[in-house]
């Protein structure tokens, strides 16, 4: 089983229940993560929002090893047009 966890350090990490460890670090923001949301069961693509309005998919299903996956998508909370 594995378990994700997003930091106010920027990382998220990616836990291995079985082996008590992580097993790895992505590091795709530049603010505090606070939410994070996966509807894969191996959590090999997942979603992670960060403070600043960053939302990034990472995934990384179909590699051979985790820290060959990408980041597929950015998206940022709009700010509102200027006038």
């Amino acid at each position: 089983m594995m378990v994700l966890s997003g930091s106010s350090n920027t990382t998220i990490k990616l836990w291995s229940l079985k082996a008590q460890r992580c097993i790895n670090t992505f590091t795709v923001h530049s603010d505090s993560v606070w939410f994070l949301y996966s509807d894969h069961p191996r959590l090999e693509t997942f979603y992670a929002g960060c403070k600043d309005g960053l939302v990034t998919k990472i995934d990384y299903s179909g590699c051979t090893e985790i820290r060959d996956g990408e980041c597929v998508a950015v998206l940022r909370k709009s700010l509102g047009s200027s006038r």
